[in-house]
């Protein structure tokens, strides 16, 4: 689990910094042409990209989603293989294994192979750094309200009703010398407690009240949570450095908005005044109205170079930062997918049920299936000792509705449901399955991390099961259509004879067409509802497709539609197959 969050986060970063750094290459002619509240507004869409790790899975066809048994790419195993026994938990009385079908699921490339098998432990290292870094910040923060407070008395200042209507104390001391905000529920406003004149006085609090009507506090919180999380990001401390540049430049164009130049000069020489005399370093978390020359020299360019926003200026500011979000947030959940993906659901019509299993297994795990009876193995150690090891546990299904006296022997053997008369059973192995000799090699003592990992998750793939419902099926058939239609839009037939029954084969594909068709791409699927309650096998479509036709077909001369029908065959796995192509029934 932590290992998934951290992919993802790392994903999330990689995106964000991406952005960061695209921003920054933009920042000379955005600079020139968009206002300054896109300056700083912008920098929310990198927080939050980089707050909110996304995961999108993204597969060729819908059949990628829900993984079937025949979906799982299969791969033999030897022929001793097929006479292996069932896991050593499996119940005396079950028939003896014939030809079982060994399948893998198919594996994405996982971000987290590219760091190799130390994940965990960076993961760890992450998850101490954020909180030591979360720790040590908020302490100081509250060390730093509690000095602040000590040194500071309360100030009746009714002139602050002229620009908020929310109730900000105010207080005034020694120790610092540019005002500031702290507090983010409850903002305090500190004045130092230095001769001021009243032009002085009423500019700082216009100043400082705009960042609590602009609700600055919030984002400044919001960049200090991405900073502890993505600490180990050098892109994000750019973005907090730019973002704390652009809140006060922004802030100071809000107030000068209405000003006059004489008034505009006026709070240029309050800040400069303030400026002389701030020696003390800028308080984090709060805001300050003066800060270091260069950034003061770009905030005055900016007042004294005002001008009028265009509208289609305006627009063309809304719609650049909504697609570099959109992109951005897009990316970032395509790399989520790939690094964190999402839980596996393994379906077996045959047995009738279901479980999931977590998304850390993907890649890890074979799936021997008997008659009355699943076995998950690691792959690993199934792979390098052969049968009668690698066994995680095995679903079996009994008739009737036992009881757990009924099913213990041998034991490790426990009810996971009952369902349409039957008994399902989870069992676990009653003898070692994986290395743990003591000379083992160092790719043992890797496979057995990994097999200890896998194991501790039974208890949430046995909370999983459930029986194998209609619905699957109409998946099944919604999804095994649909992916015959995107590898036939492409004339790719080797694939599309996946997704069919010999029978079919052997009648409708022909050199280069299948049912006089070239190509054909699906356009709409309609499934009758009573299809569902048919107790047959078939199951019956219709779709509707633009095509090419194939030369001597009975389509007319340029017919691009056309509509018919798909009967499809349940397979005993519960899958199925499309067996006929009908232009009337």
């Amino acid at each position: 689990m932590l290992t998934q969050l951290f992919s993802m986060v790392l994903c999330a970063s990689l995106a964000g910094g991406v952005l960061t750094l695209i921003l920054l290459l933009l920042k000379p002619v955005t600079k020139r042409w968009f206002g300054a509240a896109w300056q700083y507004y912008i920098w929310l869409a990198v927080l939050l990209v980089l707050l909110v790790p996304l995961r999108f899975s993204i597969a060729n066809s819908p059949s990628g989603t829900i993984l079937q048994a025949e979906d799982i790419q299969p791969q033999q195993v030897t022929a001793a293989a097929e006479n292996a026994a069932a896991p050593s938990g499996a119940a005396p009385d079950t028939a003896a294994p014939d030809e079982p079908a060994v399948q893998r699921p198919a594996m994405l490339a996982e971000a987290a192979d590219t760091i190799g098998g130390h994940l965990g432990i960076i993961s760890m290292i992450w998850v101490a750094g954020m909180l030591a870094i979360l720790c040590i910040r908020l302490i100081s923060y509250h060390f730093l309200v509690r000095s602040f407070r000590r040194r500071t008395r309360p100030l009746p200042c009714p002139e602050i009703r002229r620009f908020t209507d929310r109730p900000v104390p105010v207080r005034i001391g020694s120790g610092f010398r540019s005002p500031f905000l702290i507090g983010l529920l409850h903002p305090t406003l500190y004045l130092p407690d230095t001769p001021l004149s009243e032009a002085q006085f009423e500019n700082m609090l216009r100043h400082e009240l705009m960042h609590v009507k602009r609700r600055d506090l919030w984002f400044k919180w919001l960049a200090f949570f991405v900073r502890c999380v993505h600490w180990f990001n050098p892109a994000v401390y750019l973005a907090t450095r730019q973002i704390n540049e652009a809140c006060e430049i922004s802030c100071d164009l809000a107030v000068t908005a209405q000003m006059n130049p004489a008034q505009e000069a006026g709070y240029m020489n309050t800040i400069l005044a303030v400026l002389s005399q701030n020696s003390a370093k800028n308080i984090p978390l709060t805001t300050a109205m003066a800060c270091g020359k260069k950034q003061i020299e770009r905030r005055f360019t900016m007042i004294r170079n005002r001008k009028k926003i265009k509208k289609t200026v305006v627009v063309v500011s809304i719609v650049l930062a909504v697609i570099l979000f959109s992109a951005t947030v897009y990316a970032s959940g395509i790399l989520g997918g790939l690094a964190s993906p999402a839980d596996t659901p393994y379906r077996n019509g045959a047995l009738g049920f279901t479980l999931t299993l977590p998304a850390d297994w993907q890649g890890k795990y074979t799936v021997i299936e008997y008659p009355t009876q699943v076995s998950f193995l690691q792959t690993a150690t199934y792979n390098k000792y052969g049968e009668g090891s690698g066994a995680l546990f095995y679903i079996e299904r009994l008739d009737g509705q036992l009881t757990q006296e009924q099913i213990d022997f041998p034991g490790n053997r426990s009810i996971a449901m009952y369902a349409n008369g039957y008994t399902y059973v989870l069992g676990t192995p009653t003898d070692v399955q994986y290395p743990i000799w003591a000379d083992r090699d160092a790719e043992d003592v890797a496979i057995a991390a990994q097999y200890e990992e896998m194991f501790a998750g039974i208890e949430q793939i046995k909370a999983s099961i459930a029986p194998y419902s209609e619905s699957v099926t109409t998946d099944t058939v919604r999804d095994t259509v649909s992916a015959f239609f995107s590898a036939f839009e492409q004339s790719n037939f080797d694939e599309m004879k996946q997704y069919c029954t010999p029978d079919c084969i052997d009648g409708f594909f022909g050199s280069g067409y299948v049912f006089g068709m070239q190509r054909a791409k699906l356009t709409n699927l309609t499934i009758d509802p009573t299809e569902y309650a048919k107790s047959s096998n078939d199951f019956i479509v219709q779709v509707d497709v633009e095509m090419q036709s194939a030369p001597g077909s009975v389509y007319a001369e340029g017919q691009t539609q056309t509509s018919f029908y798909l009967i499809l065959l349940r397979q005993e796995d519960g899958s199925y197959r499309i067996n006929e192509f009908a232009t009337g029934l």
